[in-house]
């Protein structure tokens, strides 16, 4: 049977049409409501309401990408295809950065799982910045938690993979990917992000407040895999 549709923008009708291109050049920055009615001469109808974020013509965006252990282990096809809408997205979204939040794998120890997240993750090298703070699965031992072996982690994301760009700050351990931090510049603001392992050490702590220290004229983001428990005490 025929349908009807109508469109709303904050409550205000907008079209009777079937599509609708929301132009939020002609619209206030902030938050707008759109809703679709969908109806027939039966009297069934139906509506979806979903909400569009009009951002200032400065705005930027870091992408945090969370565990992906799933996807390298059991569907990379996934994680290439995330990357690839990362890379895509890019300019539209005007990603700056990509912060993986650590467990890039489902066992540290088995480096075909290391050889499936380098290949989603090698989209990005040289067109966005990225860096990644280790979680527990991706250290050999997991999952136990009493060594911190990240040789193969270190394999395919240590700082050899980093230091040609320009936007790579350094790392604790010149060897090692565990604790990094890194630099952007977006909408006349210097940041820097900080990559720290999972659990960090008071030692690691130490040292990431003097990298914060030295780096005081800027605002400062920090990515890590654990730092608190679910009564909101430090692990």
């Amino acid at each position: 049977r025929p349908l009807s549709y109508s469109w709303y923008v904050d409550g205000q009708s907008v079209v009777n049409e079937s599509s609708f291109i929301f132009d939020g050049a002609a619209r206030s920055v902030g938050e707008h409501t759109v809703v679709a009615h969908c109806s027939n001469d039966l009297g069934d109808s139906d509506s979806l309401s979903f909400n569009i974020e009009v951002l200032p013509s400065n705005a930027f965006t870091v992408i945090p990408v969370p565990d992906s252990q799933l996807e390298t282990q059991d569907f990379p096809y996934i994680y290439d295809k995330q990357m690839l809408w990362i890379k895509e997205m890019r300019d539209n979204l005007g990603v700056v950065f990509v912060t993986h939040e650590g467990d890039v794998v489902q066992f540290g120890k088995e480096e075909w799982q290391w050889k499936n997240a380098n290949k989603s993750m090698s989209v990005l090298d040289g067109f966005i910045r990225y860096a990644i703070a280790p979680g527990n699965h991706d250290y050999k031992a997991y999952p136990k938690f009493n060594k911190r072996d990240t040789t193969l982690f270190n394999k395919y994301f240590g700082p050899w993979r980093f230091v040609q760009y320009s936007w790579w700050g350094g790392s604790k351990n010149v060897s090692t990917s565990d604790n990094t931090y890194q630099y952007f510049s977006e909408s006349c603001n210097d940041f820097m992000i900080v990559h720290l392992e999972y659990c960090p050490s008071d030692d690691t702590l130490q040292w990431a407040n003097q990298i914060v220290a030295n780096n005081s004229d800027k605002k400062v983001i920090v990515t890590t895999h654990s730092y608190m428990t679910t009564d909101n005490t430090r692990v």
